[in-house]
């Protein structure tokens, strides 16, 4: 007489499993590599047709999609330096020199510019 009937009885339910799971994994495998010729079945022109011109749609709506983020991103960035254009102007005033550098300046171009003869 066996000490542990149900040790054996664990066993051979536990080799039934590894067997049945074996099996299960096997056909598995098959239709999953069978199921991707299955799905698109005879070539249809028709229908490869219709799946890349929903393609290209979905292509042209993704494509508007990002130009419109950007022309966003572009506005806000615009928007954004417009506003610290503004309160640096406010905030930046010329001291008595350079103000005075700067005349010096537009003077000397101006005199380049009219000491120039004018072609006739």
């Amino acid at each position: 007489m066996n000490k542990h009937p149900d040790k054996l009885n664990a066993a051979r339910q536990a080799s039934k499993l590894v067997r049945a799971s074996v099996g299960a994994l096997a056909v598995c495998t098959l239709l999953g590599s069978a199921l991707p010729a299955l799905a698109f079945g005879p070539d249809n022109p028709q229908q490869r047709k219709e799946e890349r011109s929903d393609r290209s749609r979905n292509e042209d709506r993704e494509r508007a999609h990002r130009e419109m983020e950007i022309r966003a991103e572009e506005r806000r960035r615009m928007l954004q330096d417009s506003t610290n254009n503004a309160e640096a102007s406010r905030r930046v005033r010329m001291t008595a020199d350079e103000r005075r550098d700067l005349r010096r300046q537009i003077n000397e171009a101006g005199a380049e510019v009219y000491a120039l003869p004018p072609r006739r």
